[in-house]
């Protein structure tokens, strides 16, 4: 991750400690991402398109409590950008969300 993108999941994963939350995969997971597809930008960044599902849970860490398990479907659509060496994920926005594991065409 990079530049504001990092800030804003840095921010998302130090609100979630303020409340003593945590998250964890569920047995038998079905969170997965299928590729949609990838467009090259005139920048040098790329588009990416993924339908992704996730099911990963949110608990409260003191006791244990689910505070979510629902599982949902949304197509994520991510800017990828070239930088020291790697490829970084610079933004990233969920579209099409729908309750459960579904197809996103």
């Amino acid at each position: 991750m990079t530049g504001s993108f990092q800030l804003e999941v840095t921010a998302n994963l130090e609100a979630m400690q303020a409340r003593g939350e945590a998250i964890r995969v569920p047995e038998n997971t079905q969170r997965h991402m299928d590729f949609i597809r990838a467009v090259s930008q005139p920048d040098g960044s790329i588009q990416l398109t993924v339908c992704e599902v996730n099911d990963d849970v949110v608990y409260t860490v003191a006791t244990g409590a689910v505070v979510n398990d629902r599982v949902a479907t949304a197509v994520v659509d991510a800017t990828m950008v070239y930088e020291a060496g790697t490829w970084k994920v610079a933004a990233a926005s969920h579209r099409d969300v729908r309750e459960g594991a579904v197809s996103c065409a």
